[in-house]
């Protein structure tokens, strides 16, 4: 079975009956998972904030775009964080 949607991966493996990739934040905070490679490394995955350009010389826009990134960053292993210029 295949599924894209977060919530059909997440079903089979709540139920016992299949295996899903979740952030690690999601799985441990479900009781009825467990990992089932504890040893392999997490998979980097990418996270872009992007706007249209009209919208990036907004300063309501500015503000949320820098609040989260603030706090993307603390959660997150961050390799690179661009400022737009």
């Amino acid at each position: 079975m295949h599924v894209d949607h977060l919530g059909g991966r997440r079903g089979p493996g709540k139920q016992g009956v299949g295996i899903c990739i979740v952030m690690d934040e999601v799985g441990d905070a479900e009781p009825r998972v467990r990992r089932v490679l504890p040893k392999l490394q997490p998979l980097p995955v990418p996270v872009w904030l992007a706007t249209h350009r009209e919208l990036h010389t907004s300063r309501r826009i500015r503000v949320v775009f820098d609040l989260l990134a603030e706090e993307l960053g603390r959660s997150a292993k961050v390799s690179h964080v661009a400022k737009p210029s």
